[in-house]
């Protein structure tokens, strides 16, 4: 008989955790684990900076099957991933707390996680779950021998004493397949962005101005394609001008139109709430042109973004720090706190409306800047992986026999001269894969507002460089290269941007955020080990995707290249190089790999001007 239908789990507590003495069951209707790398490094910063006695996670829905164990419903992907956190921090439990309904691969890759000198059966493991471990042990525990650094695991078991979930057992007459469905299928509720939205209309005491603020801040909202694309004709033409190009600067102030009223100006946050869409937007649109904002995507959520303007607001209200410029870093940049730092900046009083009425301008100039000078992700035709973008959106008219006025169309053109922008912000995006910590995006985005007078693009160039320099010149100034697998992906990144600069390969950054040994920890077919120091040395490391570092698994240096010699082909200019010296099965060797190590820092040193 079931008990304690709804319970707060504690996911870590005094002499057990969340899987002792209980077993879940992943049902064969439930997809594989599929968390990618940006998904379990979220869930590991959130974890890692909350700042509360007490962390939520959220729900877990099961049901109670006869032989007691919990059939999942929803939640699945979390729950696995803590088992293989848990299981990265040595916290011991039974290694069949999770099993996968009729999938033997996937369980048997959940038993043999621990066994790191074991290999052989890495090959037929679940690619997801083996990849998914993979990450959460490089992201909590590098660690190298004779390093001061080290990842904080000690700090994350204790935060995890304070981290629990909900677990909500459904009634045994349940429909679990209906129930399922409707679980995947329920309609969004109401975000913290919504009720911010609410709360600062609120302060606006002119209604026209409050109507205008919602248009601007719908339109803003809607982070695909381009700004202008979310006017209408009269918005778009008075806030852009004839040819929507021009910045939206606060001379002429907000467009005050008779007769429109945005749907949630004068709502509460329970009728927003109640809505069906809270962001839906009753305006004029273009006709077919339109459906080519579906082209781009935002590498930013709209709540991260409005944490980015927030800041730059902030300094622009206070003249005093814009000539500081020490305020772009620091604090995590955590959508979770959106309404906290929304009400410390506009507190519920009276008087501070016209405040409110400045930041709607400034949140429409940041996303004029947004869109024209700072990365997208492009997709055309049937292409599902797309590429980096730095386009700016265009518009030209023509004369039509079917309508009385000239009719737009809209088209967009790469920036000029924008190939090193495009490189570094690809760079950087690729680098900070957690929102969490995307602080080069407030400093550029703040540079583009206070600082760009006109195009140039040597200065954009400039600007972003400098930016990841300061971050490279950390790891260059402690002086120590033997830091193995917590080596900061920065400065492989940079340094395959300044080899692209040097080489002008044909080369592009993606999301690589395993750093591989080139000569492996535990050799296949070699009883050879190197020294501790020579194995950890920058020479002998490399930036893969995680798919990758899974097929390289402990294979020696020329069984790599023979092997994956295609995948070696897409990835980092540093590894290619590696490649080329592994002529034969006895060239790559610990002399050669500081040698190779030793070339590589001088052309970063030479770089921040450090020789």
């Amino acid at each position: 008989m079931m008990t304690n239908y709804i319970r707060n789990i504690k996911i870590v507590f005094a002499g057990g955790n969340i899987f002792s003495g209980t077993k879940y069951i992943i049902p064969l209707y439930q997809r594989a684990f599929a968390w990618e790398d940006k998904e379990i490094e979220q869930l590991i910063d959130d974890l890692l900076n909350f700042e509360t006695d007490n962390y939520y996670l959220g729900n877990l829905i099961v049901f109670e099957r006869k032989d007691g164990m919990f059939e999942v419903i929803d939640g699945q992907q979390r729950l696995t991933a803590l088992y293989l956190l848990l299981t990265a921090l040595g916290i011991p439990f039974e290694r069949n707390a999770i099993s996968f309904e009729y999938r033997q691969k996937s369980d048997n890759t959940l038993a043999r996680l621990t066994n790191i000198d074991e290999v052989s059966w890495r090959q037929n493991a679940d690619s997801g779950i083996l990849s998914g471990f993979d990450v959460v042990s490089k992201k909590i525990l590098g660690k190298v021998e004779g390093s001061s650094r080290t990842l904080k695991t000690d700090e994350l078991k204790r935060k995890l004493e304070k981290v629990s979930l909900v677990r909500v057992i459904v009634p045994q007459n349940t429909d679990l397949n209906k129930y399922f469905e409707i679980m995947n299928n329920r309609g969004e509720q109401l975000e913290q962005q919504d009720i911010v939205k609410s709360r600062l209309i609120e302060m606006i005491t002119d209604g026209k101005k409050r109507d205008a603020f919602a248009r601007i801040w719908d339109a803003c909202s809607d982070m695909a394609g381009y700004v202008q694309m979310h006017f209408d004709v009269a918005e778009r033409k008075h806030y852009f001008g004839d040819n929507w190009d021009f910045y939206p600067d606060d001379s002429d102030g907000y467009y005050l139109a008779s007769g429109k009223t945005d749907s949630t100006a004068r709502r509460s946050i329970s009728e927003i709430a109640d809505s069906a869409d809270v962001t839906s937007m009753n305006t004029s649109r273009l006709d077919k042109s339109d459906e080519d904002n579906i082209r781009f995507e935002s590498f930013l959520t709209f709540r991260h973004f409005l944490l980015h303007v927030l800041k730059i607001f902030e300094v622009e209200e206070n003249a005093a720090e814009v000539v500081a410029k020490n305020t772009w870093s620091g604090e995590l940049i955590d959508d979770k706190k959106l309404i906290q730092r929304f009400e410390a900046v506009f507190p519920r009083k009276r008087h501070v409306g016209e405040t409110v009425e400045r930041f709607g301008l400034c949140l429409l100039r940041c996303r004029f800047l947004f869109d024209n000078f700072m990365l997208k992700r492009e997709f055309s035709g049937d292409d599902t992986e797309g590429r980096w973008s730095l386009k700016t959106l265009k518009v030209s008219w023509s004369n039509s026999k079917k309508y009385a006025k000239r009719q737009p169309k809209a088209y967009y053109v790469d920036i000029t001269d924008s190939i090193a922008s495009r490189m570094l912000q690809s760079m950087l995006r690729v680098t900070y894969t957690s929102p969490l910590v995307m602080h080069w995006a407030t400093e550029f985005l703040a540079w583009l507002y206070f600082d760009m007078d006109g195009y140039d693009p040597d200065e954009h160039s400039e600007k972003l460089e400098n930016i990841a320099k300061a971050a490279v010149r950390e790891y260059m100034n402690d002086g120590e290269f033997s830091t193995g697998l917590i080596t900061p992906h920065i400065v492989f990144n940079y340094l395959d941007y300044l080899l692209w600069q040097k080489t002008k390969q044909d080369f592009q950054f993606e999301f690589r955020n395993s750093v591989e040994h080139w000569y492996p920890q535990h050799p296949i077919d070699s009883n050879v080990k190197w020294d501790e120091q020579d194995l950890n040395h920058f020479g002998n490391l490399c930036l893969v995707s995680s798919g990758l570092n899974s097929k390289f698994s402990n294979n020696l240096p020329l069984a790599k290249k023979a092997n994956f010699r295609n995948g070696i082909g897409g990835q980092s200019l540093k590894l290619r190089r590696m490649a080329d010296s592994t002529t034969d099965a006895n060239a790559w060797t610990e002399e050669v790999a500081i040698a190779h190590g030793e070339e590589m820092i001088n052309l970063i040193r030479s770089a921040l001007e450090l020789v």
